[in-house]
């Protein structure tokens, strides 16, 4: 044999003991992955389900006396745009269209 075909035979030589490693450690992961997983599922199996029948709030100081009207939690856009940028940080104009406040009036003041 020529001397390049020996070069050739020893690199792919090379090439399958590294792709035989390669799969070797692949494998080793995969099974220790499988066990990871068989493990997790068990403990899932023994894991009971939670139920939560019913959710009972328990507000402590809060008086209401009357309950009517509309409750806007958050930033309202009942208010005028110089309220509202206050509001915000004045960072940017804020700008309102066809919003009305309470009393039937354009919300930006106009």
């Amino acid at each position: 044999m020529s001397e390049a075909a020996n070069d050739d035979i020893r690199t792919l030589d090379a090439c399958v003991r590294l792709l035989e490693q390669q799969l070797r450690e692949l494998e080793e992961r995969l099974r220790r992955a499988e066990e990871e997983l068989k493990a997790l599922r068990e403990e899932v199996a023994r894991v009971r389900p939670i139920r939560i029948e019913a959710i009972n709030y328990k507000v402590q100081e809060l008086v209401v006396s009357e309950l009517s009207g509309t409750l806007h939690v958050g930033l309202t856009a009942l208010t005028d745009t110089k309220s509202l940028e206050k509001i915000v940080g004045g960072g940017e104009a804020v700008e309102l269209e066809n919003l009305t406040n309470e009393g039937g009036e354009q919300a930006d003041g106009g």
